[in-house]
């Protein structure tokens, strides 16, 4: 029987963001000094939030590094279709990519502007969305960066689409992604040569740290 199609939620406000945040602080699962650095930074996102943005984009999303939560704690709190998510980049682990040179990571936490999941690349070639997204003047997502929208959106990967984190990489033709695999979120990784109907790839406009 076929699904029921989802609707995307919409791009919950920073405010609602730093709320979710505060609770994983709460837990005990993420460093309070990075949800301090993105309330100090809560009065640039609000101004990005009044801008002019896209329907199909996120207008700001607070970012946390590994560092400050740990990828695998991330993945379990990104629940779609009733499932957790989890980590399986057999036989890698998140830790073993880094961002490309073309990136600059602010700090353990900072804000992402204007972030498009990359649908138009969907049966594009990781190395050609590449590309054309630097290109376009924006930046792809790194692993840190992917993961902390879905722990915002976590039904991005039902109603909207999975997509590669071009700019987390090592040496080699692995690109990390984030789709639906058996049911559940699941941080893994594809080749970048290999184009999927199915998975577009990532970016945003710019970083804005502290």
């Amino acid at each position: 029987m076929p699904r029921t199609p989802v609707v995307a939620s919409p791009a919950p406000s920073y405010a609602v963001q730093l709320e979710h945040l505060a609770a994983l602080a709460a837990e005990g699962v993420l460093d309070p000094a990075a949800l301090a650095t993105l309330e100090g930074l809560r009065p640039v996102a609000e101004a990005e939030e009044g801008g002019d943005h896209d329907a199909d984009r996120l207008p700001v999303v607070a970012v946390v590094t590994s560092g400050a939560l740990a990828t695998g704690t991330a993945m379990e709190r990104v629940v779609a279709r009733g499932k957790a998510g989890r980590v399986d980049m057999n036989p890698l682990q998140p830790e073993d990519f880094a961002p490309i040179a073309l990136v600059d990571v602010p700090g353990p936490a900072y804000l992402l502007v204007d972030v498009d999941l990359g649908a138009r690349y969907r049966d594009v070639r990781p190395e050609d969305a590449l590309v054309a997204i630097t290109a376009d003047g924006r930046t792809p997502l790194t692993i840190d960066e992917g993961v902390s929208t879905l722990l915002q959106v976590p039904d991005a990967l039902v109603a909207r689409t999975a997509f590669s984190l071009l700019a987390s990489r090592r040496a080699d033709q692995r690109v990390p992604a984030l789709w639906m695999s058996y049911g559940a979120p699941r941080l893994g990784w594809c080749w970048d040569r290999n184009p999927h109907t199915w998975l577009g790839s990532a970016s945003a406009a710019r970083r804005i740290g502290p």
